[in-house]
């Protein structure tokens, strides 16, 4: 996890589910980054390979391959 109110991460990209498009894996053009979001809470940090997905309703088919970090 990553402290998001440090500022380390202000420039990085939040990807959110509101962000992915359900069962494709698109991310969609409504990212903004950490500060833009004013993000309070830690949040989990990705690296290129990995699979991110939304674990809590996976119904939702909320998922992509990272290949940035």
């Amino acid at each position: 996890m990553v402290d998001t109110t440090s500022g380390e991460f202000d420039d990085m990209p939040h990807i959110a589910p509101g962000n992915i498009e359900s069962f494709t894996g698109r991310i969609l053009d409504n990212v903004k980054s950490v500060k833009e979001e004013q993000l309070i809470s830690g949040k989990f940090r990705f690296r290129p390979g990995d699979v991110v997905y939304g674990k809590i309703n996976p119904q939702l088919g909320k998922y992509f391959y990272a290949s940035v970090d």
